[in-house]
């Protein structure tokens, strides 16, 4: 798997004690001249193209770079964001002109009290949730994802019901449950963030089928299909990451779902090891 993303910013306005992404500090944001430069090398083998951060939506000029990339007519567009900045509807407006962009945004809780534990930033949930609505009121294409790890994946029922009680099923054009990658600020808290795969599963399945049994189309990434339920491993679908970032273990090799599987974040083998992981003969 090629990168497709593009970082345009460093600084962000929430301080996830998950978040996988350097932080980069006291040094300058990229110049418009050098995104132009990575979205035009992107663009030499994909159609797809992300832009993230940081939190981009924090770029004055971001109008500016979409609308370059617009131009060069690419099948879509994804700006990853945590959305708060859509708590004001105007923006919200602005960037629904721009074609063929989808919204990528994560969901952390069902409420401010888990979401904002984790964001560390009082508001966030609120302000998300808020922006969601104004970007759906604008017909923007959402992609929503819900990252479980250890401060969060006990309330993944709590999460699923908040979803199906505020959000219509065509709200999203895909529900997509990951787990989190253990690099930067998320290794250094791995005692308060890291779980095994193994725990996180057994509470996959219920809210699973909910999702699915209320018409949202869903899927699950880096979670391997050994991991997880059989009547689940259907819908482990893919990975968000450079294969540099993601291995088989030794456990690997004689696996029938070897082509089709996630394999595993590096990051979690550094800390977890490998002995969970069995091969599905």
């Amino acid at each position: 798997m090629k990168i497709t993303f593009v970082p345009v910013i460093y600084d962000c306005n929430d301080n996830c004690i998950s978040c996988p992404v350097p932080r980069k500090k006291n040094k300058k944001n990229p110049e418009f001249e050098d995104i132009k430069k990575e979205i035009d090398y992107v663009l030499t083998y994909s159609k797809h193209i992300e832009i993230n951060g940081g939190e981009p939506t924090l770029r004055k000029d971001l109008l500016k770079i979409l609308g370059y990339i617009e131009r060069k007519n690419p099948s879509e567009i994804g700006l990853l964001t945590n959305a708060q900045t859509f708590y004001y509807e105007k923006f919200a407006k602005e960037i629904a002109k721009i074609k063929n962009l989808k919204i990528i945004t994560t969901l952390y809780g069902h409420n401010s009290t888990t979401h904002d534990a984790i964001t560390r930033t009082p508001g966030s949930f609120k302000h998300k949730i808020a922006g969601i609505k104004h970007l759906l009121k604008n017909n923007l294409s959402i992609e929503l994802r819900i990252l479980l790890h250890r401060l969060n994946y006990k309330h993944f029922k709590d999460i699923v019901h908040f979803i199906t009680n505020n959000f219509n099923k065509k709200d999203f054009n895909k529900i997509i449950v990951m787990n989190a990658k253990l690099t930067e600020r998320a290794k250094e808290n791995k005692k308060v963030v890291a779980e095994k795969l193994t725990n996180i599963a057994k509470n996959m399945e219920k809210p699973i089928k909910q999702l699915i049994k209320n018409g949202y189309y869903t899927e699950i990434y880096h979670f391997p299909h050994c991991i997880l339920p059989k009547n689940l491993q259907q819908y482990s679908k893919g990975i968000t990451a450079d294969n540099k970032e993601v291995v088989f273990s030794k456990n690997c090799n004689p696996c029938l779902k070897r082509k089709e599987c996630s394999k595993i974040w590096k990051s979690y083998l550094y800390i977890f090891g490998s002995n969970e992981f069995k091969a599905i003969k």
